[in-house]
């Protein structure tokens, strides 16, 4: 894909396909980057906004990601995927408020659980 880069670097599915192999190989840093640039080429792509999507949800951020996938539904209200994903977006998103807000009332409580109890400083590698 780079290649393609090089010869076509006006071409959004080559900074697509290589931002999914950079997911794939666990660069996602660099696989959020093509998708960005494969949207800036052709804001119509609608699987970029899927996979964009599909980051962002992966990280919690959940309002980047129910953005995409509605971008997505726009261009094409018939895609499963999108439909799916957002559906699955919304879910986690109210999912990780609950948990959120449980966990704040926990913590006022004095209730200390792995996840709200303040984490220790990082030891040193040896």
């Amino acid at each position: 894909m780079d290649e393609a880069i090089k010869i076509h670097p006006d071409n959004a599915s080559a900074y697509y396909y290589r931002g999914t192999a950079y997911f794939g190989r666990r660069k996602f840093k660099k696989a959020l980057s093509d998708y960005h640039k494969a949207i800036e080429l052709n804001p119509e792509y609608v699987n970029a906004y899927i996979n964009r999507g599909f980051y962002y949800h992966s990280r919690n951020e959940f309002p980047k990601a129910i953005n995409d996938y509605n971008k997505a539904l726009d261009l094409n209200p018939m895609s499963p995927t999108a439909s799916r994903l957002l559906a699955q977006a919304i879910t986690d998103r109210d999912l990780y408020e609950l948990r959120m807000s449980d966990m704040k009332r926990a913590g006022e409580m004095g209730v200390v659980t792995r996840q709200n109890r303040v984490p220790s400083a990082p030891q040193p590698q040896q």
